[in-house]
């Protein structure tokens, strides 16, 4: 063969790509919205697509402005997945990666996309059925033990948390669920495994743990559905569990966001939500063990000024008593002598009053002042004449000795 007939890789490119450019110079375009995302450059990328094909498409920053005003004009106030739009634009081919995309020029709403149909659909069911009611979203635990991660164990997105907790909390323990994320069967082993998690919890068993995170990573709405289903949504609803979701990007939202006790705009949002940080926890410490010795040593200064004028104060009152109670005690002692000395007093008048009163019934003292007393033979005293008779031999007592004599008559 003659290399005369092969051209390079580039050169048929480069024809491909003018031949294209001038053949679709203007494209006209019906289709649904998905995996719509904005860049840091301020260019949209989005893949346009129907039931059976897909393109990629690009609006450039500088006919944002422009689209995006035409969709306020029809109601809607951001370009997401699942919107059935009009795609105007033309075609581009980029040589370095063998791609061709659209060029969007114009874009305007056709109608609501099939998903996003089914999402509004779904959304506004389980509202009525009372499932984002925010009286039944439990409190997220401030500083959990063990944290329950459900999503796919190769995904980025578990990396992601992984990290973050062991930067922010690595004395926490993490228990992972895993499970599909994408595909038809995903929904049930996403369900089944918020339902284990929630058994574990419910009987405290060895998987047991406080807060639960549901997460993936971004992609489109399709990539995202399971997420978007109702079993998923019924066994976050029953759980005990506190449930966090961080499923996709901030942009993304889904029927679990709603669900949950709480909406993490990412997975690795979700990990520093529930994750205590260990510098802000040793700041926080060290301020409050700053403010307990700052206040210890207020009372202390304040408990020893009482002291002080408290011990004054009951010094001077106690000295005060005491002095009250010696003159008392000085008056008291007074009137006690006094009393004694007069009771003793009485006491010796009334024994000198006794003393003499004795003193003067004592018979010796009738017989000193002239007095006798007669007595019989037996020694009986005589005091009636008539107990004696004439010839009776009598002894007289006076005051000096006894006289005997003889009654005569």
């Amino acid at each position: 063969m003659d290399n005369r007939d092969y051209i390079s890789v580039s050169e048929f490119t480069d024809i491909l790509k003018i031949t294209m450019e001038r053949f679709f110079d203007r494209i006209c375009l019906r289709g649904e919205i998905s995996g719509y995302r904005p860049s840091s450059s301020g260019h949209c990328y989005f893949t346009l697509k129907d039931a059976e094909a897909t393109i990629s498409a690009v609006i450039f920053r500088y006919k944002l402005p422009q689209i995006l005003s035409s969709f306020r004009e029809n109601g809607l106030d951001a370009i997401k997945d699942g919107q059935s739009v009009l795609v105007e634009g033309s075609f581009s081919l980029y040589k370095k990666g063998g791609s061709y995309s659209i060029v969007v020029d114009k874009m305007v709403p056709a109608g609501i996309g099939s998903l996003y149909q089914k999402f509004e659909q779904l959304k506004k069911k389980l509202e009525a059925q009372g499932l984002f009611d925010n009286k039944r979203k439990k409190a997220i635990p401030e500083h959990p033990e063990c944290i329950g991660v459900v999503t796919a164990a190769t995904g980025a997105a578990l990396q992601d948390v992984l990290n973050i907790l062991r930067r922010r909390s690595p004395q926490t323990k993490v228990v992972v669920f895993p499970t599909a994320v994408q595909g038809n069967d995903a929904k049930y082993q996403i369900a089944r495994a918020i339902r284990y998690a929630d058994s574990q919890y419910r009987k405290k068993g060895k998987y047991a743990v406080d807060v639960l995170l549901v997460v993936r990573g971004g992609g489109s709405l399709e990539d995202l559905w399971s997420f978007n289903e109702p079993e998923v949504a019924y066994s976050i609803a029953d759980c005990e569990v506190p449930v966090v979701s961080g499923v996709g990007h901030e942009i993304d939202f889904t029927i679990t966001d709603f669900c949950a006790d709480l909406r993490a705009p990412t997975p690795s949002a979700a990990a520093e939500i529930v994750s205590p940080n260990n510098c802000e926890l040793e700041e926080q410490v060290s301020a409050l063990t700053a403010r307990i010795e700052s206040f210890m040593r207020n009372q202390l200064i304040l408990v020893r000024s009482r002291w002080q004028t408290y011990r004054t104060d009951v010094l001077y009152q106690k000295m005060r008593r005491i002095c009250n109670d010696c003159a008392q005690y000085s008056y008291l002692e007074e009137r006690i002598e006094m009393l004694f000395r007069n009771m003793l007093e009485s006491k010796r008048n009334r024994i000198q009053l006794f003393t003499e009163k004795v003193i003067s019934m004592n018979p010796q003292q009738i017989l000193n002042r002239g007095y006798a007393m007669v007595y019989d033979t037996a020694g009986n005293v005589i005091s009636d004449s008539s107990k004696v008779s004439a010839g009776d031999a009598v002894s007289i007592k006076v005051k000096n000795g006894d006289i005997k004599a003889v009654v005569s008559h």
